[in-house]
């Protein structure tokens, strides 16, 4: 079957080759245009970009997706499905209606659960420990449409949003063309979304990695697992931004006589563990700002930090 993949992010990578090494022919990929990013904000494409480069396949990367000869580029494709996968624009009813069965989303979570564009990460931070990979038929609310399939992925105590989102794209990509073969035999079944069980999983913003000490240790924990590798995690230390890289929870001990945030233990021995909202976090690895990442180790080393000092 003819595709036109619309896509973005390295999420989106995992499925885009997975359909190109399969037996369906993708005619082209949509993705945003080249952005300014990172501390330098230095213009880069996006990974899907550079995958299509690599698998030679066209390439757009429309400013405005309602431009009359853009979506007269997209119809004279004759595509029988459209594939979106965090693509990062809503699409209007115009397109979503171009290609002759549908077009088809593929989501990291269990919808109606986790709408939006960061479900991978807020289903970790939340603490949630099961989520999935929903297939819908797009219509043009974020991530309302029907659901064809579905199918769920338990989440590893210790792992974190870049391995789970992998985890969660192969899959993805298994479903999507599951879910094509039933729409073309006409076996697809098509279930509406339960409103009533809607939760949203908001764009990533920086002030999102700053770390509330007063949060359980748990909570905290599943927040850097959830944040990595952005924003990730961070809180200041004497007015300088402390990147928290790795930490595990510190058990078997009374804090009781320290307040959230402030620093419990801080000697290369003891290592540097800090009081949270119902008990104490050991920080293995960190980020002083304008410095190299480094264990506590090395960084209680050179930088003396008296016990009862505090994190905010």
């Amino acid at each position: 079957m003819k595709i036109v993949f619309f896509g973005t992010s390295e999420f989106a990578v995992t499925i885009l080759k997975k359909l190109a090494a399969s037996s369906h022919a993708i005619s082209c990929v949509i993705t945003q245009p080249d952005r300014k990013s990172g501390r330098r904000l230095r213009v880069s494409a996006s990974p899907v970009k550079q995958e299509a480069k690599k698998l030679n396949i066209p390439l757009y990367q429309p400013e405005d997706i309602i431009e009359k000869s853009f979506i007269d580029r997209l119809k004279g494709y004759k595509a029988d499905f459209f594939v979106v996968v965090a693509y990062g624009t809503i699409l209007p009813k115009v397109i979503l209606g171009i290609p002759r069965f549908c077009s088809l989303n593929a989501h990291a979570s269990l919808l109606p659960k986790y709408r939006g564009a960061a479900p991978v990460n807020w289903a970790i931070a939340n603490g949630e420990d099961k989520t999935g990979v929903t297939i819908i038929r797009m219509n043009e609310e974020m991530d309302a449409g029907d659901i064809i399939l579905q199918k769920e992925a338990k989440i590893a105590p210790s792992e974190a949003a870049e391995a789970l989102g992998s985890r969660l794209a192969a899959m993805g990509a298994g479903l999507l063309m599951e879910a094509m073969e039933l729409i073309k035999e006409g076996k697809a079944d098509f279930r509406k979304q339960d409103e009533k069980n809607v939760t949203f999983a908001p764009k990533l913003r920086k002030e999102d990695g700053r770390i509330d000490w007063g949060l359980d240790t748990a909570d905290i924990i599943n927040r850097m697992r959830g944040l990595e590798p952005w924003p990730g995690t961070y809180s200041f230390l004497d007015g300088h931004m402390l990147k928290i890289i790795s930490a595990k929870a510190e058990t078997g001990k009374d804090f009781s006589g320290f307040l959230p945030g402030e620093l419990v233990a801080s000697g290369e021995k003891e290592g540097f563990i800090v009081r949270t909202g119902d008990g104490a976090v050991s920080i293995r690895e960190m980020q002083l700002e304008g410095k190299k990442r480094m264990s506590a180790e090395l960084f209680l080393r050179g930088y003396k930090i008296k016990p009862g000092s505090k994190l905010g």
